[in-house]
C-alpha cells in the first residue's frame, strides 16, 4: 500500500475522533478502515471502569484470549505463526496509563514496518482520544 494510503487512514482516523466524547462509536469505522485492505483482521479492547477488558469491536478472526486477560500497558507483542501468519498486538496507552489494546493480523512472515508504524500511530491517537 503506497504511503499516501497511509496519510488517507491517519487524516480519516483523526477526524472520526475528533470529537472525543464518541471515540468509542468510532473504533469499529476504524477497524473497518483496515480490514481487508490493510490487514485480514483488526481488534479493539478496552478496559471498563472495574478493570476487566472488554473487545469493543471485532473484523476478522478474533484475538486469542491473552489479549484480554494481559496488563495493561505492555510492549508490542508480535506473534509468528507456521504458515497461520503473524498478529500484532498493542497497548492503547498514554503517560503510562493503559486503556485498552489494538490488535492485528495478517498473512505472510510479519507485518511490514509501515504496517507496524501505522498500527503504533492508530494506538496513539485512539489514546489521546480517550
Amino acid at each position: 500500500m503506497p504511503i499516501n494510503g497511509v496519510l488517507e487512514v491517519l487524516s480519516a482516523t483523526s477526524r472520526l475522533l475528533l470529537p472525543a466524547e464518541e471515540y468509542e462509536e468510532a473504533l469499529p469505522v476504524l477497524a473497518r478502515l483496515l480490514v481487508p485492505a490493510w490487514v485480514d483482521a483488526c481488534a479493539i479492547g478496552l478496559c471498563g471502569d472495574d478493570g476487566a477488558m472488554r473487545i469493543v469491536t471485532s473484523l476478522g478472526r478474533p484475538p486469542d484470549d491473552g489479549a484480554l486477560t494481559r496488563r495493561i500497558p505492555h510492549p508490542p507483542i508480535t506473534t509468528l505463526s507456521d504458515g497461520a501468519g503473524w498478529t500484532l498486538e498493542l497497548s492503547i496507552a498514554a503517560r503510562g496509563e493503559g486503556f485498552g489494546f489494538f490488535w492485528i493480523c495478517g498473512s505472510g512472515e510479519g507485518p511490514s514496518s509501515l504496517v507496524m508504524s501505522l498500527a503504533d500511530e492508530l494506538s496513539l491517537r485512539i489514546a489521546i482520544a480517550i
